[in-house]
């Protein structure tokens, strides 16, 4: 193995475990609205239960605890459940969209975890505040594997065709 190869299979290593990290910071989208919904149907089974997960969002505890004054005539729980529920549908959209690399909607899920992180801290739920912000590292982790994979797909692009293709025997 010559040097240019080595280099190239180095490079090559380095954009296969920048896309496996960005990966799985794309995976944590998935986690929270999964782990949101467990969380829902938990407090729709058993609305006294104290079992809930700090992964999921903490915009249906404040809900809970803080009913809108403008829907005063729906039912708080009600209410909750469909904001749950529309996060994490929110959020699998985003997911969704980030795994095909679309940087919007990747910082758009990020931001709208880090609102609910606000909310945690609002709540001064210490337990979902530190599992929000290592989620939030695990997201931010990946948009930064994100960046430097495009960078390096951009310097070093695969070279799966060749650059000329030529039929018959004019071969030079």
């Amino acid at each position: 193995m010559n040097q240019q190869e080595a280099n190239h299979s180095q490079i090559e290593l380095k954009k296969a475990q920048h896309f496996a990290n960005f990966k799985n910071g794309v995976s944590w989208f998935f986690w929270v609205a999964v782990i949101s919904v467990i969380n829902i149907v938990i407090r729709i089974s058993n609305a006294d239960s104290p079992i809930r997960f700090a992964v999921g969002f903490s915009i249906t505890n404040w809900l809970d605890a803080h009913p809108l004054p403008i829907l005063a005539n729906a039912s708080p729980r009600v209410i909750t459940i469909v904001v749950g529920f529309a996060f994490a549908i929110v959020l699998i959209v985003f997911g969704l969209l980030a795994r095909k690399r679309n940087r919007v909607a990747y910082l758009a899920g990020t931001l709208l975890y880090a609102l609910d992180t606000v909310i945690a801290f609002l709540m001064r739920d210490v337990y979902a505040i530190m599992f929000h912000l290592i989620v939030l590292g695990f997201l931010v982790w990946g948009i930064i594997n994100l960046f430097k994979l495009e960078k390096l797909e951009a310097e070093y692009p695969d070279k799966t065709e060749p650059d000329e293709i030529v039929i018959g025997p004019d071969k030079a």
